[in-house]
């Protein structure tokens, strides 16, 4: 380099996120309160009766039950399958603020998961 220069290159990667993948166990141990996270479950309840602001019951793959809170802010047009991938962040009383879902259909393997 000429004249003593230095050039700085921003060589930044953009950070990555991960986000953990729960199981019924791990969502009840307490460790991820006010973390965003992943669980898949089985929907316990009519989607009939679901709307925004439902408190909703999971049963996870592991058995354990879990309740999902829908986000009034967020984009939900009820669910139309019988498993369904949510991500939220875990509230204080153990419960997912939903943020996100996927349907995953009526006949997926929850042992797989």
């Amino acid at each position: 380099m000429d004249d003593g220069m230095l050039v700085e290159q921003n060589m930044e990667q953009p950070e990555s996120v991960c986000i953990p993948r729960l199981n019924g166990q791990l969502l009840q141990s307490g460790n991820f309160q006010n973390q965003e996270i992943c669980i898949v479950g089985k929907c316990l309840q009519n989607n009939s009766n679901i709307s925004p602001s439902s408190k909703v019951e999971f049963e996870a793959p592991d058995g354990i039950k879990f309740v999902v809170v829908v986000n009034p802010q967020a984009p939900f047009d009820g669910y139309n399958t019988t498993y369904i991938e949510i991500r939220g962040v875990v509230q204080t009383d153990g419960s997912v603020l939903q943020t996100a879902y996927q349907e995953w259909g009526n006949d997926f393997k929850m042992s797989t998961w």
